[in-house]
């Protein structure tokens, strides 16, 4: 999955929330795998002035600096005033405190605690959609060492459509064999 996975930097709304169906993203997220609320970047972290998620291309993600839970809708307003669980509100007036946990809704990244979460920067490590085949001239973004995979599958699939009887590869090839050069096959 590693050679999947992209990361993005944004900045959460003013509500606390990342849009992940931004177009100036330039694709679409398939499914997201972790997010990283205020993460180390390359460049010096500025808060620009917006009231919705935007995506931040100026920023180049260098690692995550703190752990955030996913967790369900169902779970944020249980999680709000439980001390014990990731993402409350709290511990939150303690910065050495504060514990991060996200939920998705409607194509939105939601990071709790909310009242920390309003206009910072994050990280979010997700796959990126792929296009849809539409002929068979169509490409795949797959790494270069998927090749040799697909090529293995290629001829296993094609050993197994050409043996129906099961006897294995060398069988239908000595059968080929004998028809093409007119040898005999014991």
């Amino acid at each position: 999955m590693r050679d999947f996975t992209r990361i993005a930097v944004f900045q959460t709304s003013n509500t606390g929330s990342i849009n992940i169906g931004n177009p100036a993203l330039g694709h679409t997220m398939a499914n997201v795998l972790a997010v990283y609320p205020m993460p180390e970047t390359v460049q010096p972290q500025t808060i620009a002035t917006s009231a919705s998620s935007v995506v931040r291309g100026d920023l180049t993600f260098a690692g995550p600096t703190v752990p955030c839970q996913r967790v369900t809708l169902e779970m944020a307003p249980v999680i709000r005033n439980n001390a014990s669980m990731r993402g409350n509100e709290v511990l939150a007036g303690n910065p050495d405190r504060i514990s991060w946990a996200y939920y998705l809704n409607a194509g939105m990244v939601n990071l709790i605690p909310r009242s920390k979460a309003l206009s910072i920067i994050s990280a979010v490590a997700y796959l990126k959609k792929f296009d849809n085949m539409i002929s068979t001239s169509s490409t795949v973004d797959a790494p270069p060492y998927m090749a040799d995979i697909l090529a293995d599958w290629a001829l296993q699939y094609i050993a197994w459509k050409q043996d129906p009887t099961g006897q294995g590869v060398g069988a239908f090839a000595a059968q080929d064999a004998a028809q093409l050069f007119g040898f005999s096959v014991n």
